[in-house]
C-alpha cells in the first residue's frame, strides 16, 4: 500500500492542481494547506484544519478562526533581509478604525504597515532577525499586507468592515 502526505501532494503539484488539493479537502472536511512562500524560504499556512491540528510540513497550529491567512512581507531597505509571513493573528488583534487606517494607507509603506511586522517581532524568528540586522546596520524597513488577501479575510471576520471598505474603492 501507497503512502503519502498531503504536504507531498502539495510539494509536487503546480499552482492549478494546488487549488485542486485544497476542492478535493475541503469537500472531505480538511481544510489545511501550507505552501513554500518564496523569497524567504519559510512555509505560510493558508487553512488549518477543524481541530486545530499542526500542520505537517511547517507545525504552525493556529486557531481555525484565524484562517484565510493575510499575506505579508517585510524587508530592510537595503533588501538584505525579506520575510513573508502570515498577518492574519494582527488583523484580528486591530480595531476596525485601525484596519480601515491601513487601508487608507495603502496596506503597506507606512507606519501603519510597520506596526503588522513590529507585532511579530518577538513570535517569529526571521522578522526578529531582520529587527536585529536594521538596528546594526542602521537602516530602515518597509512592510506591506496583500490587500486582496486582508479584504478577503475581512469578508469572513468582519463583513461591515469589508462592505464598508470596498464601497469607499
Amino acid at each position: 500500500m501507497l503512502t503519502i502526505t498531503i504536504a507531498e501532494l502539495y510539494e509536487a503539484a503546480d499552482d492549478s492542481e494546488a487549488t485542486l488539493l485544497d476542492g478535493l479537502l475541503q469537500k472531505i472536511g480538511k481544510t489545511w494547506q501550507c505552501r513554500s512562500v518564496p523569497p524567504g524560504g519559510g512555509f505560510l499556512c493558508r487553512w488549518v484544519n477543524p481541530v486545530g491540528s499542526p500542520c505537517e510540513k511547517c507545525g504552525h497550529a493556529q486557531n481555525g478562526s484565524l484562517a484565510p491567512a493575510v499575506g505579508a512581507e517585510v524587508h530592510s531597505d537595503d533588501y538584505r533581509f525579506e520575510v513573508a509571513f502570515d498577518a492574519s493573528a494582527y488583523l484580528a488583534a486591530l480595531a476596525d478604525e485601525e484596519i480601515s487606517q491601513l487601508a487608507a494607507e495603502g496596506w503597506g509603506g507606512n507606519y501603519a504597515a510597520d506596526q503588522v511586522a513590529q507585532f511579530y517581532e518577538d513570535s517569529n524568528g526571521e522578522i526578529g532577525e531582520l529587527f536585529s540586522y536594521v538596528q546594526r546596520a542602521d537602516v530602515g524597513f518597509e512592510c506591506y499586507v496583500e490587500e486582496a488577501d486582508a479584504l478577503r479575510w475581512l469578508k469572513i471576520h468582519r463583513p461591515g468592515l469589508h462592505a464598508a471598505l470596498t464601497t469607499e474603492n
